[in-house]
């Protein structure tokens, strides 16, 4: 019998050994070299020696009692490449020491050629005999969070929110998992006090220590203990943190106290830690640092209230600016510091609510040292004239940790964030190019090399080579680019600071952007210095303007059209955009923007000098000596226009100039491109070069005819070539237009008899009245002007007569607001409604989308919305969307449905574009909602969703959609959610279903899934997240190209009574064979009488699979006609498919699609156009194509090496997946040997043939093929 006392002892031992392992009788390691802690996401723990960046690093730790020559180990972050990286000779680790790898993809000295992922991967130790000593893999990391052994060399990991890099980790303090203490409150908020403030800290949580600095610093474990209020008495960047047991300390909380400050424009205090400024090696700001990130914490207060508060990437920036004084700081929004995004409208002249990034400068060089405006000045005289892009411009006073830093201009940077925040584009989707040279810093620069070229070689006498120009060019923005640069005497350019942009996209054109002028309006040359002359010359008279940089505006004058319009613009600009009252009243605006400020920006910054290779210098040391500089822009803007006018005349030997008087009232004219205001004007214009006048009626108004001289004209352009002085008039009278009251407080009906009806300004419908609009109404609508609804909405459109509300195209508005329903006192009722050209309201914050639904009820039926932006979007309420189709361009969710009471989206058409992000539907916290017969198709970029359910959305049912060609999940179902989906046929998506998170679930019934990468996913999402799970019953998996099912650790999934072809399902009643369909080809999934999946099972006959159809139409003749299948290279390969257009008609091929039999499926590229009896070439290597078939352009490179195989079938689908075209090539020829790597093609001997005949193709004799062009005959 055991011995009971022996027994207790043994289990007491065990107990102590457990509860004092942390700190007593630890057994050192094992003899060895261990991956003892690593970093994967590093801002202000540690710099490098090397460059003094903060970078990704591993420590080892070398537990033997002698030295060790670590010489031709390998580290590697994969080790499926066991030898990655290799210790350079002579690496020694010191005996019980430590060695820190800086793993940061250098590769030299102790930096491996790799990065660590902060999303989690691998991390292997072997020797120079490639033995394996010691290997971590490991999950997604968190900022400035290391992950170490708890003591040096023993098996056992925590979490550190104190790194010790080359220490021990023994002593400090581990925790198990991530697992953040809560952050502190504040009991008052941060702003702008009298005397002083007080201060009290207090915790969410009991037992839980505040520590906190008051010098900027991030506060850490052994910052000052809070015990009492504080109390502030000088302008103080309070930051603290919290500390519960077990937890890593909190994130910090950061409030600044403003004492006895007064500011009358915004202020922006940073906060950050004085060794990421000041440190004598790494500090950015103390050793001018351009470009390298440290964390910072920027509050950013409006009218003295704090608008944002966040963490974010501070970086030094500017070539010159980084060594004055007052540096440039570039501020970039991170998602791993908080918000991906700094959300606040900066700029009051730009509808931009959401910016990636900004740039304080306080004035680039020379201007610094002189107005600090001039640039700003510069670009925002074009604003009211001229559509533009430009760097908006906002003067504010910057506090660093606390500490006065005078007056800077936030301004955007000139980088992707700006094409993101202006124009929602990425740079996958960017062509940017700088310098003359035409560097290309997004993107690539072979379409513009090619375009300059043209326009260099091109004969210019041919007008048609003249309107091709214009399709390669934006030649209005060309000319009103140069126009600003050569009215300001930018001397300081055309060779640099300049940049020029397109987006990738079929029929997109470079347009430059302002940028840089701080060398403009007498900064770099006098009021009479010849611009045009300098950016003319065909030889360099500075090394600004070398004849590579002056090239396309030389060969553009020799077009006539261009010089002419170039001339008679230009003396447009100088008597409306340039005109001297203008530009002094635009000058003192500025002037007064900052004079309140300038004198304690002269006392902070007086004494700093800056030391340059153009000498000395300083700011102006009073407000005489700054008044003194702003004088010389007002002289440039009295003088200039006159010189201006001078040069052009010697330049273009011009006659001299005519008196022209312009009348208008009821609207304005435009004078080649340049919008005069309303009124009477008298302009001077260059005689007998041709100008073009355009009227431009207001709302409700309309043009009736010009009077020339006292003559009737009838022509809404008017062209003439002026002779001598005159006059012109525009005549406009009311038009035949409803005008719509700007509030509408009663119940109001917009009748057929009285359309169209026009908005002059907002519209507002008081809660309580009811606005009617019968069928067949326009409502047309001026520029991001906008509805809005506190009432009630009535839209009884028919088929035959839809309601239009559209931009006012009298007024040439491109496109207005948006309809905003806000609480509305009834119900909102649209029925066959268009809205077409809607954007956003003015507050974008609220109102995010074209309709916008706040706690309302809103029933939409035959709705079209077409959005530049973002076409639904709810919060509260019920909705129903039924009959409608939404469309947008750009990265959004088509509808989005959040916490609404019932939501209904059914019959819908809902494309897709391929733009990253964009789903069609988005239900929030959705409870009982329906999702059914709606056809979602064509989600071309990265990461979009066909039905994306998420915030916990309980019994969503999706029921009998079409879905197909989506490039991350048909269906997503996560953060706790849970569906019914039934019925559905899902194709062509990375995901079939997809069900992530903690909680999430999907009951999945009677759904058919073909060529998807997996049919179902089933997975943790995110580190700690949990994954999800889901019942899988009576559905048909067919052509998945990669498994049926995935599922993952953390997951579950139940399999019963469904089939495969692929893989045999796990669980109960499963089938694994062919199903059968009548044509999935043609995308008919019913299954034959005699498929498996009509044949008993288990003693039941089976019904398995969805029991919709997708309806077909007929299609363009657009036909396979040439298949490029032996390529020329081996290592390289080059295939190509030709398209020809058999038809009388251009066919838009946006959304089409190519296939082959393994369903590798390859989008076409937006807006692509192929021209009737034309041909488009689909290539897999572009530059290849390019080189190997140099006089062939219509060529896109949207294939890859999978898509023509030897003995394969194409297919071609438009955006619907109608089948246009097909060719099973595998059967039509015997393939001869003596071809391969020859080029030879496979050929359609006509394009009214059939092409599944054998006997209709032929190998082509021609070794390198006819793209582009007729197939050759034998």
């Amino acid at each position: 019998m055991p011995n009971k006392k022996l027994i207790y002892f043994s289990i007491l031992i065990s107990l102590v050994s457990i509860l004092f392992s942390d700190c007593v009788g630890i057994v050192g390691p094992k003899p060895g070299i261990y991956i003892n802690e690593f970093l994967t996401s590093n801002n202000g723990v540690v710099t490098d020696p090397l460059k003094h960046k903060e970078v990704d690093w591993i420590e080892l730790y070398n537990s033997y009692d002698f030295p060790l020559n670590l010489s031709g180990y390998y580290l590697t972050d994969n080790t499926v490449d066991t030898t990655k990286w290799k210790f350079p000779a002579g690496t020694i680790i010191d005996a019980n020491s430590y060695l820190i790898v800086w793993a940061d993809g250098q590769d030299t000295l102790l930096h491996t050629n790799f990065k660590l992922s902060r999303s989690g991967e691998q991390i292997a130790l072997y020797s120079k005999n490639k033995e394996l000593l010691d290997q971590l893999d490991f999950n997604g990391q968190e900022l400035n969070i290391s992950y170490g052994r708890k003591w040096d060399g023993i098996d056992r990991w925590l979490y550190y929110d104190e790194p010790s890099p080359n220490f021990t980790n023994n002593k400090q303090k581990g925790i198990r998992k991530i697992n953040y203490s809560k952050k502190p409150n504040f009991s008052i908020g941060a702003g702008f006090y009298y005397i002083s403030a007080t201060v009290s800290l207090s915790s969410p949580t009991n037992d839980t220590e505040i520590r906190y600095t008051i010098n900027g610093n991030v506060p850490t474990r052994k910052s000052k203990l809070y015990s009492e209020p504080l109390q502030i008495d000088t302008t103080t960047v309070l930051r603290a943190i919290s500390i519960e047991k077990d937890k890593l300390i909190s994130r910090p909380e950061t409030r600044t106290y403003f004492i006895n400050v007064k500011k009358d424009m915004p202020v922006i205090s940073l906060a950050t830690d004085s060794v990421a400024l000041w440190d004598t090696l790494s500090g950015i700001y103390e050793n001018s640092i351009k470009g390298e990130n440290r964390m910072a914490n920027v509050e950013f207060f409006e009218d003295q209230n704090q608008v944002i508060n966040q963490s974010l990437k501070m970086s030094i920036s500017g070539n010159v600016a980084r060594f004055h004084g007052q540096k440039a700081i570039y501020l970039e929004a991170d998602e791993k510091y908080g918000n991906a995004t700094l959300n606040h409208r900066f700029f009051p002249n730009k509808r931009i609510y959401s910016f990636q990034s900004i740039l304080l400068r306080a004035g680039g060089h020379p201007d610094k040292y002189q107005t600090m405006f001039r640039d700003g000045m510069t670009q925002y005289l074009t604003k009211e004239h001229i559509e533009f892009e430009y760097i908006a411009y906002r003067p504010v006073v910057v506090f660093i940790n606390g500490s006065y830093w005078g007056i800077y201009n936030i301004r955007e940077k000139l980088r992707t964030n700006y094409f993101i925040d202006n124009f929602n584009l990425d740079e996958s989707r960017l062509d940017l190019l700088e310098n003359s040279w035409a560097v290309a810093n997004d993107g690539d620069n072979l379409h513009y090399l090619k375009a300059r070229e043209f326009i260099k070689e091109c004969d210019k006498t041919n007008p048609l080579n003249y309107a091709h120009v214009k399709t390669l060019i934006d030649v209005d923005n060309y000319i009103n680019y140069n126009i600003c640069e050569i009215y300001a005497s930018n001397i300081d350019w055309p060779n640099w600071n300049i940049k020029f942009w397109k987006k990738k996209e079929e029929g997109a054109i470079w347009r430059w952007i302002l940028l840089d002028l701080d060398y403009g309006f007498g900064a770099g040359t006098k009021v009479d210095y010849n611009m045009i002359g300098y950016t003319a010359s065909p030889v360099k008279t500075r090394v600004t303007n070398p004849p590579s940089a002056t090239v396309l505006f030389r060969k553009l004058l020799e077009f006539p059209e261009f010089k002419n319009d170039f001339i008679q613009r230009f003396a447009a600009s100088l008597n409306v955009i340039y005109s001297p009252e203008r530009v002094l009243r635009i000058i003192k605006k500025f002037e007064d923007q900052r004079s309140k400020e300038m004198p304690f920006e002269i006392e902070r910054w007086a004494s700093s000098i800056y030391r340059s290779p153009w000498g000395k210098f300083r700011i102006p040391l009073s407000m005489t000596e700054w008044d003194e500089e702003i004088e010389v822009m007002r002289d440039f803007a009295r003088k200039r226009p006159n010189y201006v006018r001078k040069n052009l005349a010697e330049k273009f030997q011009l006659k001299k100039m005519v008196d022209i008087n312009t009348n208008s009232s009821g609207g304005h004219i435009v004078i080649n491109t340049i919008r005069l205001a309303e009124g009477n004007l008298e302009g001077s214009y260059f005689k007998d070069i041709p100008m073009k006048m355009e009227a431009i009626p207001n709302p409700g108004q309309r043009f009736r005819y010009w009077i020339v001289n006292g003559k009737k004209v009838h022509s809404k352009i008017l062209k003439f070539n002026p002779e001598a002085n005159g006059t012109v008039s525009a005549i406009f009278n009311n038009a035949s237009q409803t005008e719509l009251p700007s509030i509408i407080r009663k119940n109001t009906t917009l009748s057929t008899s009285n359309s169209p009806y026009y908005a002059a300004g907002d519209v507002v419908i008081d809660s309580g009245a009811i606005l009617t609009i019968e069928k067949g109404v326009q409502v047309l609508m001026e520029k991001h002007r906008s509805i809005i609804v506190f009432g009630g909405l009535a839209c009884h459109g028919t088929n035959t007569e839809p309601i239009l509300i559209i931009p006012n195209p009298h007024t040439k508005t491109s496109e207005w607001g948006a309809l905003c329903i806000d609480n509305a006192s009834s119900a909102i009722e649209l029925n066959h409604v268009d809205l077409l050209g809607g954007t956003w309201y003015d507050d974008k914050t609220k109102y995010k989308a074209t309709i916008t639904s706040l706690r309302s009820n809103i029933y939409l039926n035959h709705v079209t919305v077409e959005s530049s932006h973002f076409p639904f979007y709810s919060e509260f309420g019920t909705v129903s969307i039924l009959n409608s189709r939404m469309t947008s361009p750009k990265t959004c969710d088509l509808i989005n449905i959040k916490y609404a009471k019932s939501a209904l989206v059914e019959n819908c058409d809902l494309p897709g574009n391929d733009y990253p992000d964009t789903d069609a539907i988005d239900y929030d916290s959705i409870y009982n909602g329906i999702i059914r017969n709606n056809t979602i198709y064509g989600f071309f970029g990265l990461n979009s969703d066909a039905i994306d359910i998420g915030e916990k959305s309980s019994d969503v049912l999706i029921e009998s959609n079409r879905i197909f060609n989506m490039t991350d999940k048909g269906i997503s179902i996560g953060q706790g959610s849970s569906a019914i989906i039934k019925n559905n046929i899902i194709y062509g998506c990375n995901m079939g279903v997809g069900i992530k998170d903690s909680n999430s679930f999907a009951y999945i019934d009677h759904n058919t899934f073909y060529g998807n990468t997996y049919g179902i996913a089933v997975y943790e999402k995110s580190q700690n997240s949990g994954g999800g799970g889901a019942e899988v019953i009576n559905c048909i998996f067919s052509g998945s190209i990669k498994k049926p099912i995935l599922v993952d650790s953390k997951s579950w999934i139940s399999v019963v009574n469904s089939l495969s072809d692929k893989k045999k399902l796990d669980g109960r009643e499963n089938i694994y064979g062919n199903p059968e369909f009548e044509d999935a080809m043609n995308f008919n999934f019913t299954v034959k009488e005699d498929s498996l999946a009509h044949k008993p099972g288990k003693g039941k006959s089976l019904d398995i699979g969805a029991k919709i159809n997708i309806p077909r139409k007929n299609t363009p003749e657009i036909v396979i006609n040439e298949i490029n299948f032996s390529p020329i290279w081996k290592n390289n390969p080059l295939y190509w498919i030709e398209l020809y257009n058999n038809s009388d008609v251009d066919v838009d091929l946006t959304g089409w699609t190519v296939k082959n039999e393994n369903h590798n499926i390859y989008a076409l590229p937006q807006k692509l156009i192929i021209k009737k009896n034309g041909y488009i070439i689909l290539t897999n290597n572009y530059y290849g194509f390019l080189w190997h078939y140099p006089n062939i352009n219509n060529v896109r490179g949207v294939l890859d090496d999978k898509i023509i195989t030897k003995g394969d079938a194409i297919m071609l689908y438009d955006t619907r997946m109608n089948l246009v075209d097909y060719v099973d090539y595998k059967s039509l020829l015997t393939w001869p040997n003596n071809l391969n790597k020859t080029g030879a093609s496979l050929v359609l001997k006509a394009p009214s043939l059939d092409s599944n005949q054998k006997s209709n193709w032929k190998i082509d004799s021609y070794s390198k093929g006819t793209p582009g062009i007729e197939n050759k005959s034998d």
